[in-house]
This record gives C-alpha cells, sequence and structure tokens, in this order.
C-alpha cells in the first residue's frame, strides 16, 4: 500500500503530518501535545499557496538531523551558504519555518529535496 502525509488536527488547533496510508487515515487518533480526537484537515493538506507551504509549519525534521555535537557547524554553515537562521533541538534535528526555508537549509547542508519528502546527498 502507498503511504503519504495527511494532515490531522484537533479540536485545541493542534496539527500534525502523517506518514500513512490511506487505509490508516481512518483510524482514530490522538493529538501528540493534548490528547484531543484528531481530526483529518483536508484544507492543509489541498489548499497550498504560491510557495507550497501548507500550514503545518515550523517543521522539525528528522531527516535532515545532525549530530549534537555538529549544531554550531550546521547552524553556521546554512547562515553563510544560505543566509537564513536555523534553530536545532537538543537533539540535532532542524526546524524550519517555510517551505523556502527548508529548500535553502537543506541546500546549504548539501542535501536535495527528493521524492515524497525523502531526501539524498547530491
Amino acid at each position: 500500500m502507498t503511504k503519504r502525509f495527511y494532515c490531522f488536527k484537533c479540536c485545541n488547533g493542534h496539527t500534525t503530518k502523517m506518514y500513512i496510508t490511506y487505509e490508516d487515515t481512518k483510524v482514530t487518533r490522538h493529538c501528540p501535545n493534548c490528547g484531543a480526537v484528531l481530526k483529518r484537515d483536508y484544507r492543509a493538506e489541498h489548499t497550498l499557496d504560491r510557495s507550497g507551504d501548507h500550514g503545518l509549519w515550523p517543521m522539525v525534521s528528522e531527516s535532515a538531523a545532525v549530530h549534537p555535537s555538529q549544531i554550531a557547524e550546521a547552524k553556521k554553515l546554512i547562515h553563510d551558504k544560505a543566509g537564513v537562521n536555523c534553530d536545532f533541538d537538543d537533539q540535532g534535528r532542524p526546524t524550519f519555518t517555510s517551505m523556502e526555508h527548508k529548500r535553502k537549509c537543506l541546500k546549504a547542508l548539501g542535501y536535495a529535496e527528493g521524492h515524497t519528502e525523502r531526501y539524498r546527498w547530491i
């Protein structure tokens, strides 16, 4: 079965994105922030602005994470090459604030955006 990203929102306004099959969208899910029931957010999935932003920003990336000892180096590299600042959590995961911010940061780190949000080295 094919997986893709689906957007969900709880009654408290928290949004989340899950990489699941269509059949799994019918399973009752709970918000990781507050425990409320999640409902599928069709608007976030299908209402894109011209930049491709889907409304689920900021995004924390597992795929583009660096080792915690490399956070300072990665921040400097992104700033020097892309001219933008990027925050990292204590586990080395970057936080992207928009689609354009994500593209600039990934390019500075030496990644190219691949199909369905997977990344590969260039």
